[in-house]
This record gives structure tokens, C-alpha cells and sequence, in this order.
């Protein structure tokens, strides 16, 4: 993915971020010592990469617990050390309660926050029927294992380490269209199923938000790979971009998460 498609007009909020990933890669590579943030959001872990491109700094890595983490921790390291995925500050909890209680996302991060834990200090969290596999920082993860017995009213147990196998973090399914272009409102016309004119409208509006930034460009040139929400109409992925027909419509395949 190229960085620079997306992040063109930086907010203060970005700029004081940019300038703390600068200063852990001047720490790594010229005192010597490890450097790890809080977790990241989609948005922030592109401000990081394009960071580390200016600064021609390599030797980081940007890890959430798991392969596949949605939110995720940058870490940098001096020049001689491999960056690993087990030198990470994360520790994952697994909650277990009632497969006949039924618990969501929002459940467990509002009681997460109900402890006064900040977002950032939390990853993702994966909810499966009967269990929760949430990952912390070191010092959130000590409070929540500590404080929590009950999400609401359901009783939980709670231990450290990830038991069983992780719930999925999304559920997708795939779908398939035809467009003329890659251009954004012909993506948003197919999968909300409108006209053109009315993607437009949508997209005008700041409803679309690409690749972790809201986006009023209806002529914004889509590639394999980006992530676009519209309000309203759920969250997509675009998965491949086929060869042009005759006619020069593009067959596509994107996955909507469910």
C-alpha cells in the first residue's frame, strides 16, 4: 500500500504522534534501546510507516498479539536486534463465562473502560460464544484481571494467556460486482447498491471513510487491499480486481464485514 495516497493533510493529533514515533526510532538507533507504543489504530500505524520511510528507519514492527491484530503495537529496535514478535509488552486474557449468555464486543470494552483503562492501552478483543480473548498492555491487563468478575450481569473467569483457539476478530462474507472503474463512488454505488449519483451524494457528505480517514474525493482511485466504511451500510474490503472485459468494466470481488 502506498502511504502516501492516504495521509496527505495532517491534524495536530497526527503531528505530535509523527514526532514520538521519530523520537523511539532516534532512541533505537542511536541509544541502543528498545521502544514500544501504546496500540495503534489503523490510521497511526500508517502515520508509522510513512515515519519510518522518512527517517529511513527499518528495523521495526508493528505487532498486536496475533498475525492477523487489527490494532497493534510499534516497536523499535537497535540495529543488531531481530524484531520479534515475543519482545512485545502485550498480554492476552481469556474470559470464559455461560455459552447461553450472550456478551459482545461493546460489553467487554465498556467494561473495560469502566475501569478507567484507556483505549490505547487495549488491543483487540475477540469474542467467541462462552469466551473473550482481549489483549492489554502489562499494567491494564494486571487491573482487569484483578477488578473483573462480571460483565454486567454475566459471571466471568478470567486467566492469562490465550486458551483455545482465538474467535475470528471479523466475520466476512464474500461478494462480486461489476464496475467501469476503481473510482470510489463506483465502489460505493455497487455495494450499497445505489446509483452513482447517490454514492456521490453519500460520499460528499464525509459518510465513506477510507482506509482510516474520512474521504470526499468521489474520484479517489481504490487499489487491492483498502478498507472503506460507509455510514450506515457496514464496512468492505477490496479482495482482487480482474481483467477488463471487452467493454472495459472491471470485475471485482470485496468482502463485507458482518
Amino acid at each position: 500500500m502506498d502511504i502516501r495516497r492516504f495521509v496527505q493533510e495532517l491534524s495536530q493529533e497526527d503531528r505530535i504522534f509523527l514526532s514520538r514515533a521519530e523520537d523511539a526510532f532516534a532512541v533505537a538507533s542511536e541509544k541502543c534501546i528498545e521502544k514500544f507504543s501504546a496500540f495503534l489504530d489503523g490510521r497511526q500505524q500508517m502515520l508509522a510507516r510513512q515515519a519510518a520511510q522518512k527517517a529511513g528507519f527499518e528495523n521495526f514492527l508493528l505487532f498486536g498479539g496475533m498475525p492477523e491484530s487489527e490494532r497493534r503495537i510499534l516497536g523499535c529496535f537497535p540495529y543488531y536486534e531481530e524484531p520479534e514478535p515475543d519482545k512485545f509488552p502485550i498480554v492476552p486474557l481469556t474470559f470464559t463465562y455461560r455459552t447461553a449468555d450472550s456478551l459482545t464486543h461493546r460489553d467487554f470494552l465498556g467494561c473495560f473502560m469502566a475501569l478507567n483503562l484507556k483505549r490505547e492501552t487495549i488491543g483487540d478483543i475477540l469474542v467467541g460464544e462462552g469466551r473473550c480473548i482481549a489483549f492489554f498492555l502489562p499494567q491494564a491487563a494486571e487491573i482487569a484481571e484483578t477488578e473483573i468478575s462480571k460483565i454486567g450481569r454475566v459471571g466471568v473467569g478470567v486467566q492469562k494467556g490465550i486458551v483455545g483457539e482465538p474467535p475470528l476478530l471479523y466475520h466476512t462474507k464474500k461478494e462480486e460486482g461489476v464496475v467501469s472503474s476503481l473510482r470510489l463512488d463506483c465502489l460505493v454505488a455497487l455495494v450499497c447498491k445505489v446509483s452513482r449519483e447517490k454514492a456521490q451524494q453519500l460520499i460528499r457528505s464525509g459518510l465513506v471513510v477510507l482506509c482510516w480517514q474520512v474521504c470526499t474525493d468521489v474520484a479517489f482511485t481504490l487499489e487491492k487491499g483498502d478498507v472503506f466504511s460507509i455510514r450506515g451500510f457496514g464496512k468492505f474490503r477490496l479482495e482482487q480486481v480482474g481483467a477488463p472485459t471487452k467493454k472495459g468494466r472491471l470485475h471485482l470481488i470485496y468482502s463485507q464485514y458482518v
